[in-house]
């Protein structure tokens, strides 16, 4: 019965721990069945921002490509249309400030500010210019300079009623009777525009201001005068000279300045003219033109360049050695000391460019004297009396000198060249004691197959106690220094220690 009792309670521990384990792993698969609707609906997440990426990524697309067409239909400005245009503003401008006939009051513009992004460069005769980029030029931002011009107006003084004149009238006259009508009123000639009429030639047609107005004493009045050999000028710009003149002739004017600047176009392409397009001119009269001429080259530096190199980089650069001469310098052997013309000079291409090359001079011998037995001091006042310098300085042991020179290099007599260096060694004062422990404290003794003091002791022995001695055993041979200190070995110990003498006392 026990027994029966013992195995029902075990039953039912088994069965509760059972239920226990039943109930985890229920909860377990709950959190797992969670964590599943968590991740799917993450997934379905990603989806749908990976949709709008892809279409945001295509809208992308289509701005680009609808920005590009726009750039590509965008107008582009040339610096020419951009500076006639400023000037046909300030033109009206002008022309729209001027007092109508009658009125007592004027108008001025008290500033005018027009900023500008341009290359400031520098020209043959070192003045300044602005050039304006293209449209096309990819030119970087800090490339350009800002250029602000500021316009001001100054204030007239007002005039009073009966120092004013009034202006004549014109119209009708022939120019030489205008400008006598002119004269009586105390007026002078301004502006004159020639055009074609129905009047004769000569005739004005057009005054400004007009009659009647009241004006200054001396002004000036701007006149329209008919001529029918007026004819209109041509648009050249954009071709070759040579069909820009034939264009020109065919209208019926005539070339006048041409002038000459470097760019990029094709050498001869007019790039600007003056008079502007659709202008009236009397027949035969000139026009100007600019054209373009081929972009100097910037002579380059061949300083301290060998004679080969300096070809080299001239070649490169399209330019051409010219003389080369020579001149004696410390500098390297053949390499360019000077150049004509400078670094940074404006040239044509195919131009020439002198240079003058380093020649080593010759030497200038001299003779050394003795500074043997000198103080350093003396020695190097010596060696520069004779336009030699002290070189290697070493020092090297005594036990009765110090201070003075014990060898030199060059020896005394013999011939140097001037400036070159003579190598010292100078005697250093030391004690018997402390030169035989400089040698005993060598790293190597040991290998004299003896120990330090072994050495110390044999030295003693043969009454070797000062530097001279030392020095005289270090010249001997190996049999004798062997037997001079009683060494087994009659060649490796001696030759160490011989070497070993000779190190120590420099």
């Amino acid at each position: 019965m026990p027994r029966e009792e013992e195995l029902s309670n075990h039953i039912k521990k088994l069965e509760l721990e059972l239920g226990d384990k039943d109930r985890r792993l229920i909860l377990q698969d709950a959190k797992i069945s969670q964590k599943d609707v968590s991740l799917r609906e993450n997934q379905r997440l990603i989806r749908d921002l990976q949709d709008k990426v892809a279409k945001l990524s295509t809208e992308k697309q289509q701005l680009q490509v609808q920005l590009e067409d726009i750039r590509k239909s965008r107008p582009k400005p040339t610096p020419s249309m951009l500076v006639n245009s400023l000037k046909q503003a300030m033109e009206d401008l002008k022309s729209n400030l001027q007092p109508k006939a009658g009125m007592r009051t004027g108008y001025s513009v008290n500033q005018f500010d027009i900023d500008l992004k341009a290359a400031v460069t520098m020209g043959d005769n070192n003045e300044m210019r602005l050039v304006l980029p293209d449209p096309d030029d990819r030119i970087p931002g800090d490339m350009l300079s800002s250029i602000r011009f500021t316009f001001r107006s100054q204030p007239e003084a007002d005039i009073p009623d009966e120092e004013l004149v009034e202006a004549p009238s014109l119209l009708g006259l022939s120019i030489d009777t205008a400008l006598d009508e002119l004269a009586a009123a105390g007026l002078r000639q301004g502006e004159t525009e020639y055009r074609r009429s129905e009047y004769p030639t000569g005739t004005v047609i057009g005054q400004y201001p007009d009659s009647g107005d009241l004006v200054p004493p001396d002004s000036s009045l701007a006149l329209v005068v008919a001529n029918n050999n007026v004819v209109t000028v041509p648009l050249v710009t954009n071709t070759q000279l040579d069909d820009a003149r034939l264009v020109l002739e065919k209208a019926g004017l005539t070339v006048g300045r041409i002038i000459s600047s470097e760019n990029p176009a094709p050498v001869g392409t007019v790039l600007s003219q003056d008079p502007e397009p659709d202008m009236q001119l009397v027949e035969q009269s000139p026009v100007d033109l600019v054209i373009a001429a081929k972009p100097k080259i910037t002579v380059p530096d061949l300083r301290g360049l060998a004679l080969e190199e300096a070809k080299q980089v001239l070649e490169k650069e399209e330019l051409v050695l010219g003389e080369v001469g020579t001149r004696p310098s410390p500098a390297a052997h053949n390499s360019v000391l000077d150049q004509k013309p400078a670094k940074g000079t404006k040239v044509e291409s195919g131009s020439a460019v002198a240079i003058t090359l380093s020649q080593k001079p010759q030497p200038v011998q001299v003779s050394v004297p003795n500074v043997v037995d000198r103080t350093l001091a003396q020695a190097k006042m010596i060696l520069q009396r004779s336009s030699l310098s002290v070189g290697k300085t070493l020092y090297r042991k005594s036990g009765t000198k110090n201070g003075v020179v014990a060898l030199q290099s060059p020896k005394a007599g013999s011939r140097a060249e001037r400036g070159s260096d003579v190598d010292l060694v100078i005697w250093k004062k030391i004690s018997g004691r402390d030169a035989i422990d400089s040698v005993l404290k060598h790293p190597e003794i040991e290998k004299t197959g003896y120990k330090a003091t072994t050495i110390r002791l044999r030295l003693a022995r043969a009454g070797i106690d000062s530097v001279e001695k030392l020095e005289q055993l270090s010249e001997m041979s190996d049999t004798e220094i062997a037997r001079k200190l009683k060494l087994r070995d009659r060649t490796k110990s001696p030759r160490v220690l011989r070497e070993i003498i000779k190190t120590s006392l420099g």
